[in-house]
């Protein structure tokens, strides 16, 4: 049996944007921090998912910290957030 849903409704593009943010966290669990960027970055770039916006920032930084580019996650959290220099 298969089930059809029309993703391009806003319920639908939600629903796809969190099943991509909570398989991104399963990888970082795994260590696959790679895969992981990957669809972080796919959801971070995506217009749609605002809701899921501190989520995926905070877990972007998360994976910056564990390979150790420190320099990065401050110019992440510079560009992110409304923080002066």
């Amino acid at each position: 049996m298969t089930i059809k849903t029309n993703t391009n409704t806003s319920v639908g593009i939600a629903c796809r944007a969190m099943f991509t943010y909570n398989l991104a966290v399963a990888f970082v669990t795994r260590d696959e921090l790679d895969k992981a960027w990957e669809m972080l970055e796919s959801l971070w770039k995506a217009k749609e998912t605002h809701q899921l916006r501190k989520k995926v920032l905070s877990a972007r930084l998360y994976i910056q910290l564990r390979k150790g580019k420190v320099a990065d996650c401050r110019k992440t959290i510079r560009e992110s957030c409304c923080l002066e220099k």
